[in-house]
């Protein structure tokens, strides 16, 4: 079945009361005329219409619902129907018209399937009575549109306009004055002395904040370029522009910032990054229970292995590193003042491990062997790149220290320093 639709007319449904004009719908009618296979087409005939901003596009212009005419009666292939698409459509744009057809029997009221759409798409043309539109489009008016000095007293009504540029060239136009206020009507109230009772008055350099000892000055003497923000007199905020610092509570900072009081932040972060080091005695070193050999700390903050008895010595001593550190160093000392090898072995490691872990991890290790006597400081380092260290990660030195028989009693164990670099630290 081939359906073909004749010439298009649109006309636009119009009602001019005698007095007073009244607003038009957005309501048009659409007559045409249909054949099927080359003949007037008489019978009931479903209608869907669509509306495109393109002759071949592929999609409706957004906002539009399609529109369903169901079982219309069509003698000799005439039709006349009443189309409305709403406010979306006639926007300035051009619009053209897509016809769907389909036999009444084969479909019902909300089926919009099963149409022939007919072509070309009909484009709608603007209507030989013209009407005053009700709007615009958005954004339709700018400077462009609007001629300079058009817009003149009488075009304005005052009671919902109003003009009010003598106003404030005469009240408030004179130096050192402020607008205070401005009414619902667009009266203009002034702020006409260098009080502080208004919102925000400007004389000088000063700027004035509600209270009179709360202000911003910027200090114009000569050679100095800074800026204070101040609470009762005393500068809470000082910007030295010369030479590039702040200073919170402090009107003479000495650094990029210098803050007088105490800081709190969630990190700290160096453009260069840093070094950093813990150090621990050899008295913070807590032996474990099963040791054989007796360590002794001592008051003076070194630890010693006691007793003649030959054996290892375990000790192991929590280490605090900050959130986001890097393990870098690891470096340990101790001394023999006797002219025999007590040191057989000495093995200290830094390891890790997370709550959840059972088993530590070894980030760095130092080995050593004593092989004759010394009677000066020993000490041993390893560097490395550890990971940084994560939340919730717990660190700590383990140290075994291997003695042979005999005058155990004189040998000291200083302690060890761990180092770490560090670009941003976490609190």
């Amino acid at each position: 079945m081939r359906f073909w639709i004749g010439c298009l007319v649109v006309l636009c449904a119009v009602t001019v009361a005698p007095a007073q004009a009244q607003l038009v719908g957005t309501a048009f009618t659409y007559q045409g005329r249909l054949e099927v296979s080359n003949a007037p087409a008489n019978g009931s005939y479903d209608l869907r219409f669509d509306v495109y901003d393109t002759a071949g596009g592929p999609t409706p212009i957004a906002g539009s619902t399609p529109l369903l005419i169901d079982n219309l009666s069509v003698t000799d292939g005439v039709f006349t129907v009443p189309l409305d698409f709403g406010n979306a459509v006639f926007l300035g744009g051009p619009v053209f018209l897509e016809i769907g057809v389909r036999a009444g029997s084969a479909g019902g009221p909300g089926d919009f399937t099963g149409f022939t759409a007919l072509t070309p798409r009909q484009p709608v043309t603007p209507a030989p009575y013209a009407l005053h539109a009700e709007k615009v489009a958005m954004n339709s008016v700018g400077a462009d549109e609007i001629a300079d000095d058009s817009i003149g007293s009488g075009d304005v009504d005052a009671s919902q306009i109003q003009l009010r540029s003598g106003t404030m060239d005469t009240t408030c136009g004179a130096a050192g004055l402020a607008i205070k206020t401005i009414a619902s009507n667009g009266t203009v109230t002034c702020d006409s002395g260098p009080t502080v009772s208004s919102p925000l008055v400007k004389s000088g350099n000063d700027i004035a904040l509600p209270e009179a000892t709360n202000y911003a000055r910027k200090d114009s003497a000569a050679g100095n370029q800074s800026f204070d923000l101040q609470d009762a007199g005393s500068a809470t905020l000082h910007l030295d522009y010369s030479n590039d610092r702040v200073g919170i509570l402090d009107t003479t900072p000495e650094r990029a910032l210098d803050v007088v009081g105490t800081v709190r932040a969630d990190a700290f972060e160096l453009r260069n990054g840093g070094v950093a080091r813990v150090n621990l005695t050899g008295a913070a070193f807590v032996p474990a229970s099963s040791n054989v050999v007796t360590y002794i700390q001592a008051v003076d903050g070194q630890g010693y292995i006691g007793g003649s008895a030959g054996g290892t010595v375990v000790l192991t001593a929590p280490v605090s590193l900050p959130e986001g550190a890097v393990p870098i160093l690891l470096s340990c000392y101790w001394y023999d003042n006797d002219s025999d090898s007590d040191f057989s072995t000495i093995d200290i490691s830094l390891r890790k491990r997370a709550p959840q872990d059972f088993v530590s991890t070894i980030v760095a290790s130092i080995s050593d062997a004593t092989i004759g006597a010394s009677t000066i400081m020993n000490g041993s380092s390893a560097l490395f790149t550890g990971a940084a260290v994560a939340a919730n990660e717990f660190h700590y030195l383990r140290a075994a220290l291997t003695v042979s028989t005999g005058n155990s009693s004189l040998l000291r164990f200083y302690g060890c320093s761990v180092s770490y670099s560090y670009a941003q630290l976490a609190n």
